[in-house]
């Protein structure tokens, strides 16, 4: 049984969400620490569906979820003092311009306005905020949401596609935002069918496939495990390197004129035995986009 405590915020067990006779998640169990979560997956692959139990909107068929210690579906309006959310499809009035919702919004919340301000600026949808919410473009429509979502005073952020319909520099401003709650100690869960960049090593990732969970683990131990992080040592040789790390923990080297790449999935063996040692390296990470071509992609082509 996994436990909610300070650092498991949202515990997942044997979870399963039946739609008639489409069974749209099938025995999902997650733990989602504090910090960085992210949930990846295609299209259909039950991303939403876990997101909309996870905010109370939805009831599971079975299983258990629990939420800083709450069930969703009983106590979501006692969650809704903690936790803020973005659907894939947002239900925001259309008839209102954005400002007089985000005026609102931000009493009903105790959101920071000034902070929704800042955020549209370097989203660089200022000049829509006094035009009537119906006249937003998709992409403007959801920069607008996440705006209104970030200047709550929340502990958990829970974000359904948030990159959906939103240029490269946009998705970049969205990270770097998302960044600055974490520094504040906020946590955030992130569910999304577009890799992004930036990933810190110690982010929980979920890999999701057909309503169920294909993968998961640290962000660190699945770029290792899948030999798509390396170690770079500079200045030094192959022979050298055979002084101190044993063969059985190399799966693969490039050596190159600065020195050596390492991949391998004892890692951290490796990195203890240089740090013992005195040598000096440095940690390379993928991008999101790769492991997601690894994990799921690799899923996807089996399964047909």
């Amino acid at each position: 049984m996994f436990l909610v405590g300070e650092e498991n915020i949202v515990v997942v067990e044997n979870l399963y969400k039946n739609f008639g006779r489409t069974t749209a998640l099938k025995n999902v169990s997650i733990i989602f620490r504090r910090g960085f979560n992210i949930v990846m997956g295609p299209n259909a692959s039950g991303k939403s569906t876990l997101i909309r139990i996870l905010a109370g909107v939805l009831k599971p068929s079975s299983g258990r979820v629990r939420v800083f210690g709450y069930d969703p579906w009983i106590s979501r309006r006692v969650l809704m003092e903690r936790v803020s959310v973005i659907y894939d499809v947002n239900p925001i009035p259309m008839d209102v311009s954005g400002y007089s919702l985000a005026k609102f919004y931000s009493r009903m919340k105790d959101g920071d306005l000034d902070r929704f301000m800042e955020i549209c600026r370097r989203l660089k949808i200022d000049e829509f905020l006094y035009r009537d919410i119906r006249t937003y473009s998709k992409g403007t429509l959801n920069k607008y949401s996440l705006s209104l979502i970030l200047m709550c005073n929340s502990d958990l952020y829970i974000l359904d596609e948030p990159f959906s319909n939103i240029d490269r520099e946009s998705i970049l401003v969205v990270v770097d935002l998302l960044h600055e709650e974490l520094d504040k100690g906020k946590s955030i869960i992130v569910a999304s069918h577009i890799p992004f960049q930036k990933i810190p090593p110690e982010s929980n990732i979920v890999f999701m496939y057909n309503g169920e969970v294909v993968e998961k683990g640290l962000f660190r131990e699945l770029s290792y495990k899948y030999s798509l992080a390396s170690i770079r040592i500079k200045n030094m040789v192959y022979d050298e390197l055979n002084k101190y790390v044993p063969v059985k923990l190399l799966d693969k080297i490039c050596i190159g004129g600065e020195g050596l790449e390492i991949f391998s999935r004892h890692a951290d063996n490796i990195i203890r035995i240089l740090e013992k040692n005195g040598i000096k390296y440095a940690e390379i990470y993928p991008d999101l986009g790769e492991m997601y071509l690894k994990i799921v992609l690799k899923r996807i082509m089996l399964s047909r």
